[in-house]
C-alpha cells in the first residue's frame, strides 16, 4: 500500500531490512528489563499489574 501512496521505495526497503534489528532490540530490552515478580496468571494476576488478583477460581 505504501508504494501507492507516494512513500519512496528506498524508504520501505530500509524499514524492512532495519525491522529484525529493532525486534532483537525489543526482546533484550524486555528480558534484561524488571526482575521477576513471582506473580503468575494460574494466581489470577494478568502482567503483575495489582497487588490483588483480578479473579481466581473459587474451586482450587
Amino acid at each position: 500500500m505504501s508504494p501507492h501512496i507516494g512513500i519512496p521505495s528506498w524508504i520501505i526497503g530500509t524499514a524492512y531490512l532495519i525491522s529484525p534489528f529493532l525486534v532483537v532490540w525489543m526482546v533484550i530490552s524486555i528480558l534484561k528489563g524488571e526482575a521477576y515478580s513471582g506473580k503468575t496468571f494460574d494466581k489470577g494476576y494478568f502482567y503483575a499489574d495489582g497487588n490483588a488478583p483480578k479473579s481466581i477460581d473459587a474451586d482450587k
